[in-house]
Parts: structure tokens; sequence; C-alpha cells
């Protein structure tokens, strides 16, 4: 099994925040349990952080590589051919962010 940690559950798990259920707690916390976060979630980061609708202790360049490395995380791509789709995306909202 691979957990893809959305962009939520990493900015909680790295600042502390206690809102994890036991199950994502155990989940998380096995270090034989690869943990993913997408690079789409750095991207909605640093167009959050750019919109002020998110502060970080650093730079994203800086923040999520930290922070990767200090909790064994790796750093999911995103190819064209992931989705399935041939890289199309469609909107669930005129304003995503």
């Amino acid at each position: 099994m691979t957990v893809l940690l959305d962009t939520h559950v990493f900015l909680w798990w790295v600042e502390g925040a206690p809102r994890f259920s036991r199950h994502v707690l155990e989940l998380v916390e096995q270090p034989e349990i690869p943990c993913l976060v997408s690079v789409a979630s750095c991207w909605g980061m640093a167009i959050k952080v750019g919109l002020g609708k998110l502060r970080l202790a650093g730079p994203v360049r800086d923040y999520v590589p930290r922070h990767l490395a200090a909790n064994n995380f790796k750093l999911c791509p995103i190819s064209l051919s992931a989705r399935g789709q041939g890289g199309e995306v469609g909107m669930a909202s005129p304003r995503p962010f």
C-alpha cells in the first residue's frame, strides 16, 4: 500500500495539528508504508502563498523538501498519462482557489 497525502493532511502533519483519526496516524507513522505528496499540492501551496491565503515558514521551494525529508515522505510527480485522459482536466469550479 502507498498513501497519497493531500495538501491539508501534509500541512497538518508537518505543523503538528491534531486532526487525524487513529487510522490515519497508524498509516502515516508506519515506515514501511510509503507516503507521497503530489507536485500538484506544491503548486497549490505556492498559489495560496502568492494569494496571501497561506503562510509557511519559508518559501515553498524550501519548506516542502525540508518537511518531506524530515518525515520520510516522497514527492509524487505528475505526468500527462497519470490521469489516463491525455492530461485533460475539467474544472469543478470557475474559481478553484
